[in-house]
């Protein structure tokens, strides 16, 4: 249950739990200083979106899982940052980072916490930025994971149709071996996951009536609008209709 609340962007604090949307408290930020943050979109492969996080000096890497961290849970958190708020979300690295935005000392201004306790991944940022620019950067990373051209195959649907993608996989594999031993491939991990990932998109079709789908995740990331049934399945909005009270009993067969 803990687990289901932080994938939506709730946080424990004290005896209660906060929504996304209101203000999370922070220790006094002593010691903080102004940095400009920034994203970069590294990849998206095999069930991972890899983003790098620098701010001044420090660095550190964030992971958005297909199974355990939610794009719908990414696009509030910068709805949210965009409308003026301070939102938070605990959206990357299956739930074990924080990220968190205050107000910072200056009108324009905001402070911003990224800490991941990620095993093998832990590193803290914790600075003032300016506002307007972390949330044009934030919007920038949302559209860029939207417009991915691997972000169907690799990440809504990493891994399916199971037969399609062993079909793949498999064919890769001989081709692969095949290569090696006529010395066509370097002895090289990463050439040999790129080759496959691409072979992936190239050769695995996915059933076309995942196309609408698809699109609504994209046109989420782009635009920052979350679908109404989205949102009532993930709590953002309360239930209005009967319509909406059978959705949540025996909802369509989506891939939110």
């Amino acid at each position: 249950m803990e687990h289901y609340a932080l994938q939506r962007g709730w946080h424990p604090q004290g005896k209660f739990w906060v929504p996304i949307e209101e203000p999370l408290s922070l220790p006094s930020p002593n010691g903080v200083k102004n940095a400009e943050v920034t994203f970069k979109l590294k990849s998206i492969l095999f069930g991972s979106i890899a983003i790098e996080v620098t701010a001044g000096g420090a660095r550190l890497d964030l992971v958005l899982d297909d199974v355990r961290d939610y794009p719908i849970t990414f696009a509030r958190f910068v709805q949210v940052l965009t409308a003026g708020g301070l939102p938070h979300a605990a959206m990357t690295d299956e739930t074990w980072c924080d990220i968190v935005i205050n107000d910072g000392p200056e009108p324009d201004q905001c402070r911003l916490l990224i800490d991941n306790t990620y095993p093998g991944r832990e590193a803290c940022i914790d600075t003032f930025t300016d506002r307007k620019r972390l949330v044009d950067a934030f919007r920038k990373l949302a559209w860029e994971i939207g417009d991915h051209p691997y972000f169907a195959h690799h990440f809504l649907y990493h891994g399916l149709p199971i037969d399609e993608y062993t079909r793949v996989a498999e064919a890769h594999d001989k081709d692969w071996a095949a290569g090696l031993q006529q010395g066509i491939y370097p002895d090289d991990i990463d050439v040999e996951d790129a080759l496959l990932a691409s072979r992936i998109v190239e050769g695995l079709t996915l059933p076309a009536d995942w196309d609408d789908e698809t699109a609504r995740f994209r046109k989420m990331m782009r635009s920052l609008e979350i679908p109404p049934d989205w949102q009532l399945r993930f709590g953002l909005r309360a239930i209005v209709t009967i319509e909406e009270v059978a959705y949540l009993i025996e909802p369509p067969n989506r891939a939110a």
